[in-house]
C-alpha cells in the first residue's frame, strides 16, 4: 500500500510500530523529497526519490488574431462555395427556362395550327380571314364569326398568319426568348423561322420550299 506523503513517528517505538503499517514514507532523517521504507517495526535502508504527479499541461488559448483569421477564412470559403454553386446552377436554370419557353411556344403553335386546319376543312374555298391574339387567348376570324383558342401561354405571342391561296397557309408564333416557330400544311412538326409575307410569296413558291424565313 502506498502511503507516500504520510509522516510516521520521528522516533519509532514499539507502540508506534504496531500502529503504523509498513510502507513508503518521507524519510525522517534524510533529505527532502526522499522516501524510506517502514517495515512496520523499523526503518529500513531502502530509499527512493519521491515522484511528484505530472503537472497538468496548460490549456492553449487562441489569440484574438487567430480567432479572427479562422472566422474570416470560414467566411471566404463559404463565399467561394456559393460562387461555385451559382456558376453551375444559374446556367442550368437559364437553359431550362429557355427549353420551357420554346416548348410552350411550340405547344401554342400546334393548338393554333390544328384550329386553322379545321377552319380550312370547313371552308376550303377561303379558309380563315385572320388569326390574331387577344389578351390571353388567340382568335380565328371566319365569315364574321370568331373562334377562341387558348389559353395563350405567358410569354408566347402570335407572330402572324399568312394565306397564299389554293389552301396554302402558314401561321407562326414567337417564344418568350424571341425565337420564331411556324407551321404550314404538310409539316410534321413546328419549323424554326417565321412565315414569308403573302404579298411577296405565291402558293407555288411557298410550296416549293419558301415556307419559312429565318
Amino acid at each position: 500500500m502506498d502511503h507516500a506523503g504520510t509522516t510516521p513517528p520521528a522516533v519509532p517505538t514499539y507502540d508506534s510500530a504496531s500502529a503504523t503499517p509498513a510502507g513508503w514514507y518521507a524519510d525522517p532523517v534524510g533529505q527532502a523529497g526522499l522516501l524510506r521504507y517502514w517495515d512496520g517495526s523499523s526503518w529500513t535502508a531502502h530509499t527512493h526519490a519521491s515522484v511528484a504527479p505530472p503537472a497538468a499541461a496548460p490549456k492553449r488559448r487562441l489569440s484574438a488574431g487567430a480567432i479572427i483569421a479562422i472566422v474570416v477564412g470560414a467566411v471566404l470559403a463559404g463565399i467561394v462555395l456559393i460562387g461555385i454553386l451559382a456558376a453551375i446552377a444559374i446556367p442550368l436554370y437559364l437553359q431550362q427556362q429557355q427549353i420551357d419557353s420554346e416548348a410552350a411556344a411550340q405547344a401554342d403553335l400546334v393548338t393554333i395550327a390544328v384550329a386553322v386546319s379545321d377552319q380550312w376543312a370547313d371552308r376550303p374555298w377561303g379558309g380563315p380571314a385572320a388569326v390574331r391574339e387577344e389578351g390571353d387567348v388567340y382568335v380565328i376570324r371566319q365569315d364574321g364569326a370568331n373562334t377562341t383558342i387558348g389559353p395563350r401561354t405567358g410569354g408566347t405571342h402570335l407572330g402572324g398568319y399568312e394565306s397564299y391561296g389554293d389552301g396554302v397557309w402558314c401561321v407562326w408564333v414567337e417564344s418568350a426568348d424571341g425565337n420564331a416557330w411556324s407551321w404550314a400544311p404538310g409539316d410534321a412538326a413546328p419549323v424554326a423561322g417565321w412565315c414569308p409575307p403573302a404579298e411577296t410569296t405565291t402558293a407555288e413558291e411557298f410550296s416549293a420550299g419558301a415556307n419559312t424565313a429565318a
